[in-house]
């Protein structure tokens, strides 16, 4: 049991390795890599068209209507 435990301690407090450093950097680099890339396909995108807007409108309304039919709390606006 205490050889456990301090296995257990061991490696939850070990010092980092240099295989640990490189596969960070190796991260932070691929991380960088994909930041640039959706920014150029965001810069690319263009500005909200009316016609976006509009249907972005109408299914918040949607929404809304669907969860005050029968909210439970109050009598809604159910058909029956």
């Amino acid at each position: 049991m205490p050889g456990q435990t301090w296995e257990l301690v061991s490696r939850i407090f070990r010092r980092r390795t240099q295989a640990d450093d490189e596969r960070r950097k190796q991260e932070r680099a691929l991380s960088k890599e994909i930041r640039q890339i959706l920014q150029k396909e965001y810069d690319g995108m263009g500005p909200v068209t009316f016609h976006q807007v509009s249907v972005f409108f109408l299914f918040l309304l949607l929404v809304v209507l669907w969860c005050s039919r029968d909210p439970g709390w109050a009598s809604g606006i159910k058909v029956r």
